[in-house]
């Protein structure tokens, strides 16, 4: 009865000792990911696995993958054996790829040699991975969020010697493993406004739709000697001048432009150093114009008219 039990606690270890489970697709381990590839560090366990086709060195030759299988190459003797992989995407996803290089004792004994970038269907590089540390050892992952399409996957190895690493063993697995809405516009709350030198204004840039994944964004200024913009969109009136303030989301690159006039007196249309009622005619000579060019500066209050709402902020300033 002693043995028997003893046995059975030896099983039940074995069943749950760390490195046995692997997990799904959606929480992947570097375990889930080697276990994929038998000792022979060639034929992979799994039934469902991808292997690869040479020669498959560019992407009018690239092999065509499905997300959530395993697909496994072998390093060539061409130089970083640049292999491609073709991924269709049919919805907004998060796409993650974790991969492995090894020989047949050790599947990750050699991942700091790998690269896997991500290209879009023209062949620009999206993401390229970076050495990750897992519970079962070094990986190399990639993630970034896309939109449907045709995608590719491409794996290299980095070793500075040709030959090192022909041979080895080169695993992957590419996954969904999240939910992503990109962003379709952004939108300023100003088109142009008018300032004051020595003066601050903040912007304020809404991304639709109001519940974007990433909202993230990068504001710049054409002329930062006139108008700085701070990485939050406070914008400094510096010099007397003008300059387009643009706002940049991270995803999907759109873009909406503030168009800045700097001043040296609030009211001063004309310039002359003092705000009277030269500048009231001034501004009521372009009332129902578009305030574009030398006219941006008739729009005082920067809600995209002329008006008589400019007269009157003017107005107000006289003898000032």
């Amino acid at each position: 009865m002693k043995k028997l039990m003893i046995w059975f606690l030896f099983g039940f270890l074995l069943l749950f000792w760390p490195g046995q489970g692997i997990a799904d697709e959606n929480n992947i381990t570097l375990n889930a990911l080697i276990a994929g590839v038998n000792d022979a560090g060639l034929i992979p366990v799994a039934a469902d696995t991808i292997y690869e086709t040479e020669p498959n060195n560019s992407i009018a030759e690239a092999n065509s993958i499905v997300a959530g299988r395993y697909v496994c190459g072998t390093i060539t003797d061409v130089y970083n054996d640049l292999d491609y992989y073709m991924l269709n995407v049919t919805g907004p996803t998060k796409l993650s790829v974790v991969g492995a290089l090894g020989d047949q004792n050790t599947y990750n004994n050699y991942s700091q040699y790998l690269t896997v970038e991500l290209m879009d269907g023209a062949g620009q590089v999206l993401a390229t991975s970076v050495p990750h540390t897992m519970e079962y050892g070094n990986c190399q992952l990639l993630e970034k969020n896309i939109i449907p399409g045709t995608y590719y996957i491409v794996t290299s190895q980095i070793h500075p010697s040709k030959s090192f690493l022909v041979g080895k063993t080169c695993v992957f697995k590419a996954y969904f493993s999240g939910a992503y809405v990109p962003v379709s516009n952004v939108q300023l709350n100003y088109s142009n406004l008018t300032m004051v030198k020595g003066s601050s204004q903040a912007l304020t840039a809404t991304v639709e739709p109001l519940n974007a994944t990433d909202q993230s964004m990068t504001w710049s200024s054409s002329e930062p000697g006139i108008t700085g913009v701070s990485s939050n969109g406070l914008v400094t009136a510096k010099e007397v001048g003008s300059a387009v303030i643009t706002v940049e989301t991270v995803d999907q690159k759109k873009t909406d432009t503030c168009l800045i006039t700097v001043i040296d007196k609030f009211g001063d249309m004309n310039s002359d150093g003092a705000v009277n009622i030269l500048d009231l005619l001034w501004i009521f000579q372009l009332i129902g114009q578009e305030p574009v060019g030398e006219a941006v500066k008739a729009d005082v209050d920067g809600d995209g008219e002329i008006s008589n709402l400019d007269l009157l902020a003017v107005a107000q300033k006289i003898g000032n």
